[in-house]
This record gives C-alpha cells, sequence and structure tokens, in this order.
C-alpha cells in the first residue's frame, strides 16, 4: 500500500518526536536556557531603562560626537554594549565602536528590535551581530521627544552565561544527544530522499511552465499526491500550449485581415490612447510616425474624428461624413464602433471622395446630355409634326423643313459619336499602338480635314512643325487631337485670321502648339475647358454645330498617350494651346 505523501511526512514527524523524547538533555536544556533568558532579559530591560532616561534628560544634539560619548559612559558602567539609534536607523552612538566607524556603521533601521520599538516602545531580539561577531541578546526602548522625532537606546548583552549554564549539562548529555541527532539526520535524509527528485523535477517543470519553456518529461510514475499533481502540470502545460498557438494564430488572422482593408481602421482604448492603426489608415491620414501609444488629438488633427471618438456612441454604432479641406479636399465617411468590455473606440474611415466627385459627374453627365439633346430632338419633332401638317405639299417649305430635320439628326449622330469616343477612351477600350509619328506630315492631314470650314471663314492654316520632327505616339490619336484643336481653332477664331502649328522646345521638354489670332478666352473659363459639355459662348457654339465634348476627347486622348495638355493666352491676342511631353521621346528623321 501507497502512503499518501501527508502520511509519509507525519509518520516521519512520528518517528523524529519519538527520538527526540528519548533525549531528555534537549528538554532540560531548553528548560535551563529558558530561565536564564528570562532572566537576563529582565535584568538587560533595567539596563535600557536608566540608559533611556540618561539619553532623554541629555540636551545633546543628535550628532556622533556628542551621543557617542553618553554611549561609551554607560557601556563601560553596565559592562554591556550601548546602541543610540535616530529614528531614520542612522547610528548615533555604540559603545563598541569607534566614532569614526560609527559614522560609516550601515542603516539599523531593518533590525527588528529597532523596528519593533518604534512602533511599539520597547523591542526584543536574539540573533548574532554582524557588527561585533557575537551572539548577543537585545533589547531596545523608544525614548520621545516633544519637539523632535524620537531616539531609540539598545542595550546589548552576550548570550555566554546562558551558553555556561547549559554547557555541564550538554556535556552530560552528550552521548545521548548525538545518538538522538544522528537519528533525527538519518530520519531525514531518508525522508528528503524519497522526494527529493521528484519536487525537484516538479519545481523545474514550474519554472519552465512559467516562462513558458514548455519542455517534455517523464512523468513520475507513483499514484500519490505528487503523481498526480506532475500529471496536473502537464495537463496545464499542453493546455497553455495550445492557448497559446491558438492566440498566436488569431492575432495573425487578425494582422493579415487588417493589414489587407482598404479602409483605414483605428482602435483606441478607454482613455482614447491608440492602440492598434492598420496600414491603409496610415495612408490615408499621412501618420508617419508611430502612433501607438499617442492619444488621437496628437496624431490626428481632424476635430470632426476627435468629436466622434469622444461621443457617447450607442450599441450599434455611429456614423458620420468628414469633410477635409484641402487642397486636396477629401471625404470620409466614418463608422465609430464602442467596446463594451475595455470601453474602447474602434474607427472605421471610407475614403468617399472619389465616389461622392463620380456622383457629381454622373449627375452633371446625365444633365447635359438631357439638355444637350433636348433642342435637336424637339426640333425634329417640331419640323416633322409640321411636315405632317401640311408642310408637305409646300415644296420650298418641306424642303426648309427638311434641311433643319437633317441639320439636328446630323449634330445628335455627333453628339453620340463623341459619347462614344469618350465612352471608349476613359473605359481603357480605346487601344493606344505606339509608334514613330512624323508630326509635319500629321498636322497637313489634319489640315486636309478642316480645309473646307478654314476656306469657308478665309482661315490661313500654317505648318510651322519641323519635317524632322519624330514623336512617339498614336497617329490616329495625334491625329484627331489636331483635328479637334485646328477645327475649334478655326470656327472660334478670328474670320480671316490664322492658325498656326509649331513645335516647341524648352529645357527638358518639347511642345506641339495650335495657336490663333482671335479673340481669345477669359481667364475664368481656362480651368474649366477640357470638362464635358463646358462652351465658353453657348449660343455660337450650338451655331457652329458643336457638342461640348471635343476639348474632354482631346484631354483624354492626349493624357493616355502620357502627355499633358494646357491652354494659355496667346500674345497679343488669341488662344495658345500646348501638347507638352518629354524630350527623350523626341527622335530626328533620318
Amino acid at each position: 500500500m501507497t502512503l499518501s505523501i501527508r502520511g509519509r511526512l507525519i509518520a516521519a514527524s512520528l518517528l523524529l518526536l519519538a527520538t527526540i523524547g528519548l533525549t531528555s538533555g534537549v528538554w532540560l536544556e531548553q528548560r535551563l536556557r529558558a530561565t536564564l533568558d528570562t532572566r537576563i532579559e529582565g535584568e538587560v530591560q533595567r539596563l535600557t531603562a536608566v540608559v533611556a532616561a540618561r539619553v532623554s534628560a541629555s540636551d545633546s544634539r543628535r550628532e556622533v560626537a556628542s551621543l557617542d560619548p553618553i554611549a561609551d559612559e554607560m557601556g563601560d558602567a553596565m559592562n554591556a554594549r550601548v546602541t543610540v539609534i535616530d529614528h531614520d536607523g542612522r547610528l548615533l552612538g555604540d559603545s563598541r565602536l569607534p566614532s569614526a566607524v560609527v559614522e560609516r556603521t550601515e542603516s539599523h533601521a531593518d533590525r527588528p528590535e529597532v523596528v519593533a520599538a518604534l512602533a511599539d516602545g520597547t523591542g526584543t531580539s536574539r540573533r548574532r551581530s554582524t557588527t561585533v561577531d557575537t551572539d548577543l541578546l537585545y533589547v531596545t526602548q523608544r525614548v520621545q521627544f516633544a519637539d523632535a522625532p524620537p531616539l531609540v537606546v539598545r542595550v546589548a548583552v552576550p548570550l555566554s552565561e546562558v551558553g555556561q549554564a547549559v554547557h555541564t549539562l550538554r556535556v552530560r548529555l552528550l552521548l545521548a544527544a548525538v545518538m538522538g541527532l544522528a537519528v533525527a539526520v538519518l530520519l531525514s535524509i531518508l525522508a528528503s530522499g524519497w522526494y527529493a527528485k521528484t519536487l525537484s523535477d516538479l519545481a523545474e517543470r514550474s519554472r519552465n511552465l512559467a516562462s513558458r519553456r514548455l519542455v517534455e518529461h517523464e512523468a513520475p510514475q507513483s499514484g500519490d499526491e505528487i503523481g498526480r499533481i506532475s500529471t496536473s502540470i502537464d495537463q496545464i502545460g499542453d493546455d497553455i500550449e495550445g492557448l497559446v498557438q491558438t492566440l498566436v494564430n488569431e492575432r495573425d488572422r487578425f494582422l493579415a485581415v487588417l493589414e489587407g482593408m482598404q479602409a483605414a481602421v483605428i482602435a483606441l482604448d478607454a482613455d482614447r490612447t491608440i492602440s492598434v492603426v492598420n496600414s491603409a489608415a496610415r495612408l490615408m491620414l499621412d501618420i508617419r510616425d508611430n502612433p501607438v501609444g499617442k492619444s488621437l488629438v496628437e496624431v490626428i488633427r481632424i476635430p470632426a474624428l476627435v468629436e466622434l471618438a469622444g461621443a457617447d456612441i450607442p450599441k450599434q454604432g455611429m456614423e458620420k461624413e468628414i469633410e477635409i479641406v484641402g487642397p486636396p479636399s477629401r471625404v470620409f465617411q466614418a463608422r465609430a464602433t464602442s467596446a463594451r468590455v475595455t470601453g474602447g473606440v474602434v474607427l472605421v474611415l471610407n475614403d468617399i471622395t472619389e465616389i461622392q466627385r463620380l456622383e457629381t459627374v454622373r449627375r452633371d453627365f446625365v444633365a447635359n446630355v438631357s439638355h444637350e439633346l433636348r433642342t435637336p430632338v424637339s426640333v425634329i419633332q417640331a419640323n416633322a409634326e409640321t411636315l405632317l401638317d401640311g408642310a408637305l405639299d409646300d415644296e420650298a417649305v418641306a424642303r426648309e423643313f427638311t434641311g433643319a430635320i437633317l441639320r439636328s439628326s446630323e449634330r445628335l449622330s455627333n453628339l453620340v459619336a463623341d459619347l462614344l469616343d469618350l465612352a471608349r477612351i476613359e473605359s481603357g477600350s480605346f487601344q493606344m499602338d505606339q509608334e514613330l509619328v512624323h508630326i509635319h506630315a500629321c498636322v497637313d492631314r489634319a489640315f486636309e480635314t478642316v480645309a473646307r470650314k478654314a476656306k469657308r471663314r478665309s482661315v490661313t492654316l500654317v505648318n510651322d512643325v519641323s519635317p524632322e520632327f519624330v514623336l512617339g505616339a498614336d497617329v490616329t490619336a495625334m491625329e484627331q487631337v489636331l483635328v479637334n484643336l485646328i477645327e475649334n481653332a478655326v470656327k472660334y477664331g478670328q474670320e480671316g485670321g490664322h492658325v498656326w502649328v509649331r513645335d516647341v522646345r524648352h529645357g527638358d521638354s518639347v511642345s506641339i502648339t495650335v495657336e490663333d489670332d482671335g479673340p481669345g478666352i477669359s481667364p475664368q473659363h481656362r480651368e474649366r475647358l477640357f470638362e464635358r459639355f463646358y462652351r465658353v459662348d453657348t449660343g455660337r457654339s450650338r451655331a457652329e454645330g458643336g457638342t461640348g465634348l471635343g476639348l474632354s476627347i482631346v484631354k483624354h486622348l492626349v493624357n493616355a498617350m502620357g502627355f499633358e495638355i494646357s491652354m494659355e493666352a496667346r500674345e497679343p491676342h488669341g488662344c495658345c494651346f500646348r501638347i507638352e511631353t518629354a524630350i527623350e521621346r523626341v527622335t530626328v528623321a533620318s
């Protein structure tokens, strides 16, 4: 039958006590020592009271030079060690030490008898003095002052008297004591040997478990409490290892999801201090330094967002649209959700600037298209109704109304064609075929396309592009860009004027310019020239058959080829449209 650990300890204790009981000398020694200790302690307490009265009657200052002589005097008179200690543990006097040594002695604030005296008024302790290297009986008493912190006086006497008294008894009972000690040591060795290895192993495994160093161990084979404790430690270690691995996996998944989100995520604790920020938030809000541990207002200077984070958020969360004045201006859809357990807040921000811009473009596009279509459709409908009402019988009137229908249908056709071209370019389905384009020849072909309109308005077309000027571009797109720009210059320039196409080199870039000597464009219109359906002179543009989409198509085609387009005033009057690119895209024809 296997005894439990409790049974083994009880059995060992009974055997040890029985062995000690046979050695009566131990009991006699204890009784004798107790009697002598009581007598000596009472005597020392009286001596301590005398010293306390002497120190209390002294008007000396609290310095070693003043109090150490008193300690020496009283120590010599009593044949005992007398010490005066300040309330903070500093030695002010000691009868067994020179004054110079007293000043360098370590603090006695942690001595048990000093602690007891300061707390209760008196204290007693028996121990070996590290200062004089002797076993002493210490008795302390607090000396109270009305206008100053208390002092502690201590009287210590050696315990050699007690040792001498029991020496005789100890010699007589030496044999019995040795025999009892031997038996006790033997039993202690046997008892400790039973569990030393197992307990040491358990302690080591507990330390490994605390430091997360989970090491395989062979579990004890015993079925007692220690064996069960070992099994429990193994189980706890397995559970902790599984829990840690689960937390690691969850953390990795959480971080992967967080970093993969396009929305900005900012987590705040109960004090509105930032604890988590994903990459999208750093990029969206231009956060450069590590924001973790800082308050939200330190990192993000957006009052509306700080106000949202500090609001009383309902259970279902709170949403708010936040606009940031630029440049560039941006609009965020911010949602705040409270963490009920920790009291924190999670902010999720989506940049809806582009969505709002596209929505505005869509509304404007629908409105503009509707407006552009309404006039030609109304004309066609009105003229068709007039013809059906009897105008067909009058050939002259019929031809006039039919011509109006033809012009409106051509306008509708041009509008639809331009819309389809613009949609194709914006969607990316317009394929660019980059090749070396001779710009001079390309300008000549564009002149041929608009020659009839130029002749009708007596406009002179001038091709000043160098014949050797070759540019990497799409020839079809470049011709369409040049045709639109030259046609606009012919239509809206001065009647009987000029249109020039030139190549201009400046620094690291080169430009193709289309210039006219017409009335020009006012500065307030220049920024919106390339918007869809935008017209400087609405009435004249419609009269000329324009759709308002030409310059928008030009801008998209130029950007698709990797160029930039801009408009500037020409001196002394007129307009200059500039297509600009880097000079490395230009070659010289061989």
